[in-house]
């Protein structure tokens, strides 16, 4: 006895590996260039000796005199902490805003050509169909006549004998 059986494709596991391993490897590489970007600051913070920092908000100066060179390790690293989050924020918002815009912008392009291509394309099938419409029906009438026919012949003609062979 054969039986009928649907195809099932296999996963496709090497696809799932490779993507896991250049994922891998992205964020291995984004943290060792976070890394030396840490130590690549604190470097650069200790050649700013003579550079104060003076803090301005809304015209009012909040602090002044902040020497980057004095301070500590810790307030080094604090500072390229914060600075390396709003680095990575921007480039969120970016990457999901991006997409976003492109996806409204491409259905506001699909709405208008539908509109412009579409409603034009359906009006001439309408007008087509109306002109056809003579020979749509006749042929709908052939198609019915045909089909009862076989039917009939179909439920006149002798069933098969079953036969077993060994």
């Amino acid at each position: 006895m054969n039986a009928v059986v649907p195809y099932q494709p296999q996963p496709v596991r090497t696809r799932r590996r490779w993507g896991w391993l250049l994922l891998a490897a992205l964020l291995l590489s984004a943290a060792l260039i976070m890394t030396l970007g840490l130590f690549n600051t604190l470097g650069a913070f200790d050649e700013l000796h003579s550079l104060p920092v003076t803090v301005v908000i809304d015209g009012d100066e909040v602090g002044s005199g902040f020497d980057l060179a004095s301070m500590s390790s810790a307030h080094k690293a604090a500072i390229f902490v914060g600075v390396l989050l709003t680095v990575l924020m921007v480039a969120l918002i970016v990457t999901v805003v991006v997409p976003v815009t492109l996806l409204v912008v491409a259905a506001v392009v699909l709405v208008v050509l539908l509109a412009a291509v579409g409603a034009p394309l359906l009006a001439v099938a309408l007008v087509m169909t109306l002109i056809a419409s003579p020979l749509l029906a006749l042929g709908a009438l052939v198609w019915l006549l045909l089909r009862s026919s076989r039917r009939r012949a179909a439920a006149a003609a002798p069933a098969p004998s079953a036969t077993i062979r060994e």
